[in-house]
Parts: structure tokens; sequence; C-alpha cells
């Protein structure tokens, strides 16, 4: 990778599991490509995010991000850790992400910044991105892909792609569905853009349909709130 980056930025993630208090897959691979682009000059500085905590030992994301970092010799001085944010999702990641920016005033003006990621991930987090964007920040957001995704990872985030454009309430109830595996509570549906089977609550399955044909009739892209 010969482009370089003013700042990375890690985004949040999770734990190995309700036992085990150690960085997930995911939040490792980020953390290891933030450190490898740092070792090779690629960038100066990196953004932790995430304040996720473990049920158990209440230690967060950012805290075993922070250790990990250090423990590879990145200097201290050139991890910036975010003012505490409640939200433990992406949009909660990005916020932090733009304070920590807009803090430095020199980067929040005109600078290249790699979120380091999954490429499914990316999906939506581009268009929070242009949601939340406070103070018309200048800078260049580009993806650094931290590992491989499985297909499960893409399929998930492309529901949750589309149910941000149906409605934020119909992405929450995909979301629930698809880590609770309630197969007897919801339906299969064949979208032809893109060819995927996504599973949503019966209730809404008339409202989907009507959205998404009223959406494709029209040229206009997916609304994202």
């Amino acid at each position: 990778m010969s482009q370089k980056y003013d700042i990375v930025v890690i985004m949040g993630s999770g734990f190995k599991s309700g036992e085990d208090d150690n960085l997930g897959r995911f939040g490792m691979a980020r953390c290891l490509k933030a450190i490898e682009l740092y070792k090779a000059g690629k960038t100066k500085k990196i953004i932790l995010t995430g304040w996720l905590r473990h049920e158990k030992t209440r230690v967060s994301f950012i805290e075993k991000a922070l250790v990990l970092c250090k423990s590879y010799g990145v200097k201290k001085e050139d991890i910036i850790v975010p003012l505490y944010n409640p939200k433990i999702n992406t949009i909660g990641d990005l916020e932090q992400m733009f304070e920590v920016l807009y803090r430095n005033f020199r980067f929040y003006r005109s600078c290249n910044v790699g979120i380091i990621t999954e490429a499914p991930h990316w999906l939506r987090t581009r268009h929070i991105i242009k949601m939340l964007n406070p103070h018309n920040c200048k800078c260049k957001f580009s993806l650094i892909i931290s590992c491989p995704a499985p297909w499960r990872y893409w399929v998930k985030e492309i529901i949750l792609y589309i149910g941000y454009g149906i409605s934020p309430h119909i992405a929450r109830q995909i979301v629930e569905l698809w880590h609770k595996n309630d197969r007897s509570s919801c339906f299969c549906k064949t979208i032809s853009k893109p060819q995927i089977k996504i599973k949503i609550f019966k209730k809404e399955q008339k409202r989907i349909r009507w959205i998404i044909n009223r959406r494709e009739q029209s040229s206009r892209p997916f609304n994202f709130v």
C-alpha cells in the first residue's frame, strides 16, 4: 500500500466472548492494520474509537486497543483517544472521530483520513459520515480494509444498507432477527437488486414491498437517515 494518510481511525469493535475480554477477530485485525501502517511510515497519528465495555470486566475496546498499540511500539503521543461517548455503534464511533478532528483543527480543515474497517461495513460507514459531517469538514475519507470478511458479514451489512434506506426502525428489527436467528417470526424475500435473501418481520412485508417498488420506479437513490 503506497498511499499515505495524515491520520487513521480504528473503528470500534467487540470482544471474543462474554467470558473472554480479549479483542475479537475484527477488532484485532483493525488494530494490527493501524500498527502496520504506523510502523511503515504511512501514517503519523492513530485515532481510537469504541467505548463498548465488556459485560464482565467492564474494560472498553479503546482501553484494550490502546494497550495493544503501545505494546507494538506506537508512541503514546501518536495515539488519540476521544472523549467518552455513550453510543456503542458506528454512529458513536464516527462522532468520536469528528470530535477528535475538530479538537485538532489542523486535521479538521484538510487532511487524508483512512478509516480501518471491513469492506462490507464501509457500505454503512460512508453514508453515516455524509449524514454527520459537522461544520462541513473538508477531510478526505477513504477505506482501509482490515481483513477479508465472510459472506455472512456481507449479507448482514447489505441488509443494514437497505434497511437504512427504508426505515431505521425496520433496520433495527432486521439486525435483531439476524442475531437471534428466529426463523419462526420472519419470512425470506428475495430482492432482485442486489440478489440476496433478507429476513423481515411479516407485518412489514406489504410496506417494504410498496417502498421497494416505489424506489425502483424512480431514479432517485435511497435516502439514508
